[in-house]
């Protein structure tokens, strides 16, 4: 089986997910070959691969590699690299995939190479989670030069099915630069028939890959080749399994002097020892190397560190190294660790590589410092361990976690030798391997429970450490308070770093003031380090490569008086939930207790991310100033809530600390109060729209103004027996609405529609008209325009409204971005020039801008629209040009789409479509991405597109096309043909949720910094614009039929219109295909409300079709025709497209939808009887355009 690897969160660094092994490997192979059969897909495309700071892998279409059908002998010079006789030492791999030594004798040898005893055997199975997978080797201690070489070669032996893997370079611009600065280049080799075959591959068949490249990767787009850090295989396509042997390097002709250098590129050595400094060949030569050396000082110096050394190094025809052996000074006094070079020069009869060794001596003084006098022993060892299970949640006790197979040990030792400890002292001796990162956890215990203990009066942590001088970068995590009732690991992390450079026993002391948040996904509080429920502590080692160290711990103490802390306020959570009509408990939390009271001053306040409560119908405004009395540490604010009986989604307010006296307040002075709603939808599924949420979704027609207000139901506008406080559509002029449902709806079950009016009582004809029917299927380039926002608004306007929310806030947005972003026309504006342009600004005195993000003060200002409940889409295409910014680490432009379920599943269920990013510290390569269940954020799927030179300050078009089942990308530049580079089906995500079936709405946004964008680069400058030409969507023509009723407005005031399905009549006027199979309510497209001018003395009244009901007549109506309540009668609808399928699969069926998009489908019926689709302030006709083919 598959070796695998669970990550618990607790102390998690992420670095990615490599196994690493050290030992000989029996065969491995992902699955059970004896008893499973395997089905192999015939199509071979790239293999997706993730990483925690890149958002995207890869499922791309490539070419096969050409190879040797029959055995083959390359020409000149073949240099071998790995051969497997002496086992696989150190090799990597990861996911879904194996490797291990296999004996030839069971298989046969290579032609070339008849005394081949071993070689490797590697599986992998792209169809077991996550779905991509991989082995390799890196060089970790020094780059090698393969310049002088016309390729890589290696003999395969292949099990017949049609998989396939890469072979990838990894190459470096220098000799010391570090990991994840590496570019890759690869090629797709299929797995083949069983039997040896000859690979050989020249260099200009390796692409800089376009699956995967490390964030700080090269972008100079050549490979190289004289600093290749290692070569990789990672799985491409299918199952299999797959021979590899005497992997090589050849040349097609004449010989190549091999390369000699430093072996490593640094060294350690405890002083009094000697440094044994081995130079290598890069392979034999058959005559003797000799190469010239020199010590050289630097913070070590001759004699008083080491012995100066130079000479001639000989390494003997037919052997690869030779050492250079340096005597170093031992002493008596503690002076830290110091360094001095080895360098190498005048090669002769080998071509000189890498040429510089950094020796570092390491004190063996230990040089401790005694313990603070008031320190508390927090954990003392002198009782046997409580040993937690890291699979359990959550783990309680001491448990390891790593980033590969190096599994920290740890158990207790006597250590009586640690300063000022008995006979019987005992210690915890923990072994650590830097190869990745590894910690080990201590969650606090009693009795089976997880207990949190009150460090708030205290100053600092320390513990006693025996070192090695090893250098190795430690860490010490603490895990601090969880959101209540929580029953996973979600403590907030703190973290310190420092690093094992004295020998011997130290007491070691940080004060809390060093240790900074550490961010592991796992849900955590945002609230500061409190210190009063710390759950855990944690000590770890971050991945560095080829670096072990053995050390004891004791006495793991808090120490110093915490009174020297700042008492600080704070809300304990982001937010807090309560249930619809109760009371809000707010907890505002101290630091430590105050010697004195502690006031803090408080006020409510609309949110203005969307969905806001509202105050005096959902909750009760509210402030004033909270007391916590001297000696506590909490106190609650008590704020009451409002039923408003409607169902809708869950709401928000914010409380914020206006003033804070006896403290001081922490960076984040505000949390929100989330409303959970109380009622349960299927009571409200009879509704059809109530204008709670405005006028969102409704598209205006004719002449006619929308708007919504307010009504008291004890006000003289409220219509009779109003319960409540409602929200009624206002209709000034002549004209009305269109609404297109995002999904068809089903009202087969209903007999007919009602609505509160209110009337002038004029005798104008008013018409509801529904249009029903199946979508007409129609190919990609059959699509026509159905929705665009040209950007055509005057210089200095907002967005469309009609159109576009400005959506508002600092919380990060789930990636620690560092914007608020706005409603203000500096950060989203027309320019006149028919584009809308975001911009990023930063603030100049971020504390005087009354702007509050999650790290403090806000220090810059952008925006982010979006159409949700306005302009949403289920199949089509979306397209966009835009400008993109300045291609500089920092900056992150978006156009995306959300699931228009979203407010109800979450994230990712929803589902999430990148038509477009664009990260400044990759600024060739534009991203689309695709996330769901199972395949977000890190893990997601998409691919990018590799300009090969900075996009920043280009005009650009991307766009999506979107089908059943499959969903295409493409990218544009100005000038150039389009590319497609993504295709996304259900094949792609399995066996997790396709949840790409049901409406989505679009967001174009501005971010900076944040898990993606990254660190800002120091040059970076503001402000930064991202430009929007515009967005078009495009869909099948409309072939929905269309039917209308009429009543006549004769009654002023308030009356509930009946208008019964068996008085529907086809309407004259219908879209080019449209059916003619009666009205059979099954799929409801969407429905239209539109009133007539009012009839001049003498014109008949008569209703057409219709029965009226009239409830009771309140005033004369001289204002705007108004409507509420518009909903089916008599039974339940049906449940809309997709009922009963689970949460994020169909979206909502029923309910505030849009577009198929919002306003594409304008039903004929109104524009061919006269009315008009207002569009960015002109009124235009129905306009039907071919799909750009440009862009196909």
């Amino acid at each position: 089986m598959t070796p695998s690897v669970t990550l618990p969160i607790l102390g998690q660094k992420f670095v990615g997910a490599l196994l690493r092994f050290s030992a000989e490997l029996p065969e491995l192979s992902p699955h059970d070959a004896s008893d499973k059969e395997v089905s192999v897909s015939s199509t071979i495309s790239r293999s997706r691969r993730t990483s925690t700071v890149l958002l995207v892998g890869g499922v791309l279409a490539a070419g096969l590699v050409p190879i040797s059908a029959t055995v083959a002998q390359a020409a000149g010079t073949v240099q071998t690299v790995f051969d497997f006789e002496d086992g696989i030492d150190r090799h990597i791999q990861w996911e879904a995939a194996g490797a291990g030594i296999q004996n030839v004798a069971e298989i046969g040898a290579n032609a070339q190479n008849a005394g081949s005893t071993k070689a490797l055997s590697y599986g992998f199975d792209l169809a077991s989670p996550p779905g991509y997978g991989g082995i390799g080797f890196e060089f970790s201690d020094a780059a090698q030069d393969w310049s002088a070489y016309d390729g890589v070669q290696l003999w395969a032996y292949g099990d017949g099915t049609e998989s396939s893997i890469q072979v990838e370079l990894l190459d470096a611009s220098g000799a010391t630069d570090p990991a994840g600065t590496y570019e890759r280049w690869d090629t797709v080799l299929p797995v083949g028939a069983e039997g040896w075959r000859l690979v050989t591959l020249t260099w200009d068949q390796f692409t800089r890959a376009s699956d995967f490249q490390d964030p700080e990767a090269s972008t100079d787009g050549v490979l190289d080749k004289d600093h290749v850090r290692g070569i990789l295989f990672p799985a491409n396509a299918g199952t299999g399994v797959i021979k590899i042997d005497d992997i090589a390097l050849f040349t097609a002709d004449g010989d190549v002097l091999p390369t000699v250098g430093v072996a490593a590129a640094s060294a350690d050595v405890i002083e009094g020892e000697d440094l044994r400094a081995e130079v290598r060949l890069s392979r034999a030569a058959e005559s003797d190397v000799t190469v010239d050396y020199a010590t050289k000082d630097a913070t070590a110096t001759a004699p008083r560190d080491f012995s100066a050394a130079s000479g001639t190094l000989t390494i003997p025809a037919g052997q690869t190294s030779a050492e250079v052996v340096i005597r170093t000074a031992d002493n008596a006094d503690v002076d830290g660790n110091r360094s001095f070079e080895i360098v190498l020069a005048n090669s002769n009869g080998a071509t000189l590589g890498a040429h510089t060794m950094t020796a570092t001596i390491r004190d063996d003084e230990a040089g401790g410092g005694e313990p603070a006098p008031d320190y508390t022993a927090v954990i003392d060892f002198e009782t046997p361990l409580v040993l937690g299970d890291p699979q359990a949640s959550p783990p309680l006790g001491w448990f390891t976690a790593q980033g590969g197979d190096n599994v920290p040990s740890f158990e207790r030792v006597a250590a009586d030798d640690r300063p000022g400890a008995d006979a019987e002292n005992q210690a915890l001796e923990v072994g650590l391997d830097a190869s990745s990162w590894a910690v080990l956890i201590d969650t606090f215990t009693d009795k089976g429970q997880w207990v949190p203990q009150d460090w708030s009066e205290y100053g600092g942590l320390g513990f006693w450490m025996k070192g090695e001088n090893s250098g190795a970068p430690l860490f010490i995590d603490l895990l601090d308070n969880r959101t209540p009732d929580s029953v996973i690991d979600d403590a907030e992390r703190f973290t310190v770093t420092f690093a094992d450079d004295w020998n011997g026993w130290r007491f070691v002391q940080f004060p809390f003031e060093d240790f900074v948040r550490k961010n592991v996904n796992n849900g955590a509080p945002d609230d500061g380090f409190t210190l009063s429920e710390m759950h855990g502590f944690a000590i770890g080692v971050e991945g560095v490569g080829a670096l072990s160290t053995t050390l004891q711990i004791d006495d793991v103490a808090v120490w110093g008086d915490g009174s020297r802390r700042p008492v600080v306020a704070s809300f304990p959570a982001a937010s807090f939930a309560v249930s619809e009509g109760e009371e809000a408990d707010v907890t505002v939390a101290l630091s430590r207790a105050s010697e004195s009271d502690v006031s803090v001053s408080f006020a409510t306040e609309a949110e203005s991310d969307r969905p806001s409560a509202a105050p005096g119908r959902d909750y009760v405004e509210s402030s004033g100033t909270l007391i916590i009395p001297s000696g506590e540490r909490k106190a609650t604010i008590h704020i009451p809530t409002l039923d408003d009986a409607k169902s809708e989604p869950d709401e928000t307010f914010i409380v914020r600390m206006t003033d804070v006296s006896g403290a001081d307040p922490a960076p984040t002075t505000v949390t929100r109060v989330r409303i959970v709603d109380n009622e349960d939808p299927a009571d409200f599924a009879h509704l059809i729209d109530d204008f709670e949420q405005g006028t969102e979704g409704l598209m205006p027609a004719g002449d006619a103004s929308l708007q919504t207000r307010g009504v008291e139901p004890d006000s003289a506008e409220a219509y009779p027996g109003q319960s409540g406080y409602e929200n009624v559509l206002d209709i000034a002029g002549t004209g009305g609405y269109v609404r297109d449902f995002a999904e068809p709806q089903d009202w087969s079950a209903s007999d007919g529609v009602g609505l509160w009016y209110r009337g002038r009582g004029d005798g104008r004809p008013v018409k509801l008209s529904v249009d029903e029917g199946e979508k007409q299927q129609a190919a990609p380039e059959d699509w026509t325009l159905a929705w665009a926002d040209e950007f055509d608004g005057d210089t200095g306007t907002p967005a469309d409204l009609r159109y576009w929310t400005y959506e508002t806030g600092g919380h990060g947005w789930g990636n620690d971005e560092l914007q608020y972003y706005t409603d203000s026309t500096d950060n989203a504006a027309h320019d006149g020039e028919g584009n809308l342009v975001i911009t990023m600004r930063k603030l100049d005195d971020p504390a005087a801008s009354g702007l509050d993000c999650w790290y403090g003060p806000c220090q810059y200002t952008s925006a982010r629209l979006i159409t949700e409940n306005k302009v949403e889409l289920k199949h089509g295409r979306v397209e966009t040009r835009v400008k993109l910014p300045e291609g500089k680490a920092g900056i992150w432009p978006a156009f995306w789409a959300l699931g228009n379920d979203f407010r109800e599943v979450d994230w990712p269920q929803t589902g999430e479509i990148d038509v477009m990013e664009y990260v400044g510290k990759l600024p060739n390569e534009v991203f689309g991405t695709i996330h769901g269940p199972g395949y977000s954020g890190g893990a997601s799927i998409g691919d990018i597109h590799d300009y090969g030179e900075n996009l920043g300050g280009q005009w650009m078009t991307f766009a999506v096309e979107w089908e059943e089942n499959v969903i295409r990308w493409y990218a544009q530049r100005d000038g150039e043909e389009p590319v497609k580079f993504f295709e996304a089906t259900p094949a792609a995500v399995a066996p997790n949720q396709w949840v790409f079936e049901h409406p989505f709405f679009f967001i174009a946004n501005m971010a900076v910094g944040g898990n993606f964008g990254g660190p800002l680069s120091p040059d970076l400058t503001f402000p930064q614009e991202y430009t929007l030409d515009y967005v078009r969507v495009y869909q099948a023509p409309s072939t929905a039929e269309r039917f209308e009723a009429t009543f006549t407005d004769d009654t002023e005031g308030w009356r509930f219109v009946e208008l019964p399905f068996s008085q529907f009549t086809r309407s004259s006027e219908q879209p080019e295909g449209a059916a003619d199979d009666g009205l059979t309510l099954t799929d409801v497209q969407g429905y239209s409300f539109e009133s007539g001018r009012a009839a001049e003395p003498g014109e008949g009244s008569e209703a057409v079709g219709t029965q009226t009901r009239t409830v009771a007549a309140a005033a004369p109506a001289a204002g705007p025709l108004s409507v509420d309540q518009v909903q089916l009668l008599a039974g339940s609808p049906g449940g809309g497209a997709g009922e009963g399928e689970i949460p994020g699969g169909d979206g909502v069926p029923a309910g505030s939808g849009s577009l198929g998009a919002t306003g594409g489908g304008i039903p004929f019926g109104l524009i061919l009887s006269g009315l008009l689709l207002t569009i960015a302030g002109a009124l235009v006709g129905l306009r039907r355009h071919r799909i750009n083919a440009s862009m196909r």
